[in-house]
């Protein structure tokens, strides 16, 4: 940056030098032709004069020609009063035109005397004429060169003058440079450390944009510091999964590594580098044949006499390729394999969705490349993604907990009718800006059940009623007693519905019916699932019913 900026300023410098010195050559030149041109014109009037005193000597044309030689740089015309040339010093009189008829011979022939500056192959000639006690006309000119007075003697010696100048000013101008710019070089050698008293004491002119600068560092610290945060949430996440997990670039650096991954190899150590965790050749191949074809790997493998899923999948951070690795554990039945795989899998396409959005806007605003706008923008679409993953995360540890049931779930009585009337205040801008109806027909119905868990279960199946529904749609919250005098609870909306061969799946974990669909929802695929889970600690049974493009009604059983 220094370079350029001083090359800039000596630059200016010099063609701000060089336009002044342009400018004064000119003006002198013209000063100096005006007084030529003056002193030219004195000269030819006495010359005329004295000429004019001998015109009735019988020698006059001798006196000419003599006068003539002298004087080279005139030439001398003599016409009678018929227009008829009589003499002239440079061209044979008999062969020139007769000047009875020119406008500057009539004139002098009227007044007495004329004079006229006439253009022609130069740059002008200064002619007099004048008729005396009715004799002929004699005429003196003279050559005017304007321009040869102004580039010869004028403009080459300003030039030499202004290349000696340009050479002294180039090695001088470096060191005043150095003491303008020297303020700006302290801002880009450590742009992070920009004091008050720094800014008080820079140049008035750059002091709004030290203090933008330094407002944009401060952001940017702190958004360093939220993405540490979020990294180190991050370690806490993988070293609580079992499974293993692991991030190598393309030289088989290892990124990121989980402590499952060292149980399964028998490493007790950290590891670095793929090639000092294992040697294992299909495992390499593997890995390789990830890394051509750029695309996502699954594979069975053995390790340590223990069967093993691996899956692989090219993720990118800033262009540069990464593989996350991921080694379930295969050695359960049929089943627990396949809801263990999907789960994980699913669990790695989760998390790394919102963080490699979050690492990439996170890498472009600590660049330096965005400007004040970009980060504003990227800040919140960091801070969105984050949310998201927050979701993503208290969701998994909710099913975490309801899996090992290693909370004791305490009961206390609670009315239904207040707990509907709170999820909907809850919603209530959503149902706004979707213009949704929504209606109770609630009895006054109070249960016994754990009323943490029972409003997590209600609040996802109602936001799902608002999420998939129809703009200007409708919902209705039913709670009744049948015959027997159990209580039942049905939620129903006027949404996009569910297709009768996808109900039965609906409670998997990460399941979404249609991602074509519900993509820019933002679904974790993650609510129903743990309204499963719910129901199945609390005692509850849960019917679905459903119309394809219709809409979709929850039924929820409470066995009291």
């Amino acid at each position: 940056m220094k370079n350029k900026l001083t090359y800039k300023l000596k630059k200016s410098i010099l063609f701000l030098l060089m336009v002044v010195l342009l400018i004064t050559s000119i003006f002198l030149g013209l000063l100096e032709s005006k007084s030529s041109i003056d002193q030219k014109l004195t000269y030819m009037d006495t010359s005329l004069n004295y000429l004019l005193e001998k015109e009735d000597s019988s020698n006059f044309y001798d006196d000419l020609d003599d006068f003539s030689k002298v004087n080279s740089n005139l030439r001398i015309t003599y016409i009678g009063r018929d227009g008829r040339v009589l003499y002239d010093s440079s061209e044979d009189y008999r062969k020139m035109d007769n000047h009875a008829n020119r406008t500057e011979f009539m004139e002098a022939m009227a007044k007495g005397k004329s004079s006229n500056i006439r253009n022609s192959d130069t740059i002008g000639s200064r002619l007099y004429y004048i008729s005396q006690k009715g004799n002929n006309i004699l005429r003196i000119s003279s050559e005017i060169s304007i321009f040869k007075n102004l580039i010869i003697y004028h403009v080459l010696t300003v030039f030499l003058i202004g290349v000696i100048v340009i050479i002294v000013l180039h090695i001088f101008t470096g060191i005043f440079v150095d003491r303008i710019i020297n303020p700006i070089k302290n801002i880009s050698d450590n742009p992070y450390d920009i004091s008050d008293e720094f800014i008080d004491g820079s140049y008035d002119e750059i002091q709004p944009y030290l203090i933008e600068i330094k407002r944009i560092t401060e952001e940017l610290e702190n958004e360093n510091m939220k993405l540490k945060n979020w990294n180190q949430k991050i370690s806490e996440i993988t070293e609580n999964i079992k499974e293993g997990m692991l991030l190598i670039d393309e030289d088989f650096n290892i990124n990121l590594i989980n402590p499952s991954i060292l149980k399964i190899f028998g490493k007790n150590k950290a590891i670095r580098s793929l090639n000092d965790l294992t040697n294992d050749k299909a495992l390499i191949i593997k890995i390789k044949e990830a890394l051509i074809l750029d695309e996502e790997v699954n594979f069975d493998i053995n390790i340590n006499n223990t069967d093993f899923r691996v899956y692989i999948d090219p993720i990118y951070n800033n262009d540069k390729k990464n593989l996350f690795i991921i080694f379930v554990d295969n050695t359960e039945n049929k089943r627990g394999e396949e809801l263990r795989r999907e789960f994980t899998a699913n669990v790695s396409h989760e998390l790394k969705s919102p963080l490699t959005s979050i690492n990439g806007y996170a890498e472009l605003i600590s660049s330096g490349l965005a400007n004040e706008k970009d980060i504003k923008e990227f800040a919140k679409i960091i801070n969105k993604e984050g949310l998201r993953l927050l979701d993503t995360i208290d969701d998994l540890l909710k099913l975490s907990k309801l899996d090992e049931g290693s909370e004791s779930i305490e009961f206390t009585e609670i009315n239904l009718e207040e707990v509907f009337r709170s999820i909907s205040n809850k919603f209530l801008p959503k149902i706004i800006e979707r213009n949704l109806l929504v209606t109770f027909d609630i009895d006054d119905i109070r249960i016994c059940t754990n009323e943490s868990l029972f409003i997590d279960l209600c609040t996802n199946i109602f936001e799902n009623a608002i999420k998939y529904n129809k703009d200007n749609g409708k919902i209705k919250v039913i709670a009744k007693r049948n015959e027997d005098g159990r209580a039942y609870i049905s939620i129903k909306d006027t949404g996009i519905g569910i297709k009768e061969e996808n109900i039965d799946r609906i409670f998997e974990r990460f399941y979404i019916v249609d991602k074509a669909r519900t993509s820019s929802l933002k679904s974790t695929g993650l609510g129903l699932s743990i309204v499963k889970h719910i129901a199945q600690n609390l005692g509850y049974t849960i019917d679905v019913k459903s119309v394809y493009k219709e809409g979709t009604e929850f039924i929820i059983r409470i066995n009291e």
